[in-house]
């Protein structure tokens, strides 16, 4: 079953082999801000800048070159 068929599987709420996943998408589908942070603090990066895409939700957009 290829992602596709999984994304298919999942919207009629059928068990698909792999769990289909979103990760950064859209802009409102990204990471929040503080858990963002978190990972940089935690992987040593320095960096604490980031973009607030939305204020509500507090998610992070990060600029894709």
């Amino acid at each position: 079953m290829g992602s596709r068929e999984d994304v298919l599987q999942s919207l009629n709420h059928k068990q698909p082999e792999k769990l289909p996943l979103d990760l950064g998408g859209t802009p409102s589908s990204g990471v929040s801000a503080i858990g963002y942070n978190k990972l940089k603090k935690a992987l040593g990066i320095n960096d604490r800048s980031c973009k607030i895409y939305d204020v509500v939700q507090q998610v992070e957009v990060r600029d894709v070159k």
